[in-house]
């Protein structure tokens, strides 16, 4: 299905200004426009959110409210076992004690990109691939760095899985060298490694443009979309940080 009047609708987004369009106003034009096939296919690319908002809810922090659960549809969903996939309420199972949730939360990030990577295509396959590797890239970066032990770190994933055996097979080298496509990430990460948010504003710059990448060349179709929902969420986040440094700055005074 072709989405000719949504995506010319879209105001043009780039890192470069504020988006005119907030992600809230975006979730409504998808409900009144996207066929019901196209809907799952958002409630799906936001399911992430969903899953890396159940940290947060163990915090006590606010959640990204970008997902598809406020914060009491997520209680709701926790307590009566309803909305998440199996492998979150085994994890919920497992895992009782809210500090264990929380000192093992990479197992449930690792058993989300497993069980949804194999299921889906197009961009949602894509866009999930690209956040798991790009977020094993800066694990083994991170881990060369502070002198980790990376099979530690990676204990969740799967060994047999291509890209986290390139990963193991570098564990007793001095540094890591990431795949080509990763290259420029060790770039920016040798570049800010001493500032966390710098470090955070290149890799926002990073991936937005290899989302658009992506974009450009699926017009008018639900991949195009689900890439702008992707590229809106990584501008509100990089505004959102900018300006947390220029305050920083101006505090400094």
């Amino acid at each position: 299905m072709k989405y000719y009047y949504l995506a010319t609708a879209l105001p043009t987004i780039s890192l470069k200004a504020k988006p005119d369009v907030s992600f809230e106003e975006l979730k409504f034009m998808l409900k009144v426009n996207l066929s019901d096939s196209d809907l799952e296919k958002a409630k799906i690319f936001k399911k992430f959110i969903d899953i890396t908002n159940l940290r947060l809810f163990w915090l006590n922090k606010e959640i990204d409210p970008r997902g598809n659960l406020n914060i009491a549809e997520l209680e709701d969903a926790i307590l009566i076992k309803d909305f998440f996939d199996d492998f979150v309420f085994d994890f919920l199972d497992r895992y009782e004690k809210t500090e264990d949730r929380l000192k093992y939360f990479s197992f449930l990030i690792a058993s989300f990109f497993n069980n949804i990577n194999s299921s889906q295509k197009d961009f949602l396959k894509f866009y999930f691939k690209f956040e798991r590797e790009l977020r094993l890239v800066a694990t083994a970066l991170r881990a060369k760095k502070l002198n980790r032990d990376i099979l530690k770190e990676l204990q969740f994933e799967d060994p047999t899985d291509d890209f986290v055996a390139y990963i193991l097979a570098q564990k007793d080298q001095d540094t890591f060298e990431p795949p080509h496509e990763y290259h420029k990430v060790k770039k920016i990460y040798k570049k800010h490694i001493n500032d966390p948010k710098k470090l955070h504003l290149e890799l926002l710059e990073y991936k937005f443009k290899q989302i658009e990448i992506f974009s450009e060349k699926k017009p008018f179709s639900i991949d195009q979309i689900l890439s702008y929902a992707a590229l809106l969420i990584i501008v509100e986040d990089f505004y959102k940080l900018t300006e947390e440094i220029g305050r920083e700055k101006i505090e400094k005074l």
